[in-house]
């Protein structure tokens, strides 16, 4: 058994979380957890685990915290889903899982928190969203979805306060549908490229962003930054491989709340990122891709 402790799960019973470190999990460990009957939380990302493995969690009523980010199931897999009624939070991130994977969430309704980043979902598929009405956090990194893709569960989903659609390729009518409906959405990251100024005039209607990201979107310019000004509580911006300019540099002082802001490769020279910077000297500005990395 490669799972080490798992044979020793058994008569623990009382066990409330558990991670398996092991790429190597076996099915025999798998199938182990399922007298763990008061396990709540169970990460098993990145192990081997496929269809039948999941099959043996069925039991696990009271599961509400689950991880399989790059485990190697598919739909067939998923089915388990439909049984673990309790969730808050899965993660499905790049694994095989496509849109009959939703479906078998239609009894998830207490889900809060879905990660579907490098997944086979369609637009089409997208639609079985509508009824996780909990939702608060939805990663939707998926390079094939587009504005399409919105249709339907964006106006059921307005409990939102943060949206990852990365690599989804969103334009100015997307842009729109996500500010008319997912007004409580606090963080928000659009960087498939589609966006232009239009989009962010949309976007610099939500009430209560703290945390945006439109970065690879080489069609907003200084047009769409002033528009941006509109969100006073704004505290995290990154603007990178967008067209802003020097002439920018004074609507970049606007934002009071701001406290850090990548601009790497803009059109912004290094004179006038130092004009906002002695502007406000307690701003994290990230203008170059080997200065502090990983702050955005």
């Amino acid at each position: 058994m490669r799972w080490q402790g798992c044979y020793a799960c058994e008569p623990m019973n009382s066990m409330q979380q558990l991670r398996s470190c092991d790429p190597c999990t076996s099915i025999a460990g798998v199938k182990a957890l399922a007298g763990l009957l008061r396990l709540q939380t169970l990460d098993v990302a990145y192990t081997a685990i496929q269809d039948v493995g999941l099959a043996s969690l069925e039991s696990l009523k009271g599961l509400a915290h689950l991880n399989l980010d790059s485990c190697r199931f598919s739909n067939e897999g998923c089915k388990v889903l439909h049984k673990l009624t309790a969730l808050e939070t899965l993660n499905l991130s790049d694994t095989m899982a496509g849109d009959m994977s939703l479906m078998y969430l239609n009894r998830t309704t207490s889900l809060k928190r879905l990660s579907l980043a490098y997944t086979k979902m369609s637009d089409h598929g997208l639609q079985a969203l509508s009824h996780l009405t909990s939702l608060r956090d939805l990663n939707l990194d998926i390079g094939s979805i587009s504005d399409e893709g919105l249709k339907g569960w964006v106006v059921k989903l307005t409990a939102l306060t943060a949206l990852d659609m990365f690599g989804a390729h969103i334009t100015d009518r997307g842009a729109a549908i996500i500010a008319s409906h997912l007004t409580q959405l606090q963080r928000l990251e659009l960087c498939g490229g589609g966006l232009r100024d239009m989009g962010c005039i949309y976007l610099a209607t939500l009430p209560s962003l703290t945390w945006l990201s439109l970065a690879q979107n080489v069609r907003i310019g200084n047009a769409g930054l002033k528009a941006l000004t509109q969100l006073s509580g704004l505290e995290v911006l990154n603007l990178n491989l967008t067209s802003i300019t020097h002439r920018a540099k004074d609507d970049l002082m606007q934002f009071k709340a701001l406290r850090a802001l990548s601009i790497c490769d803009t059109r912004m020279p290094d004179w006038a990122v130092h004009e906002v910077q002695a502007a406000a000297p307690k701003l994290l500005i990230k203008h170059r891709y080997k200065e502090r990395p990983g702050m955005l």
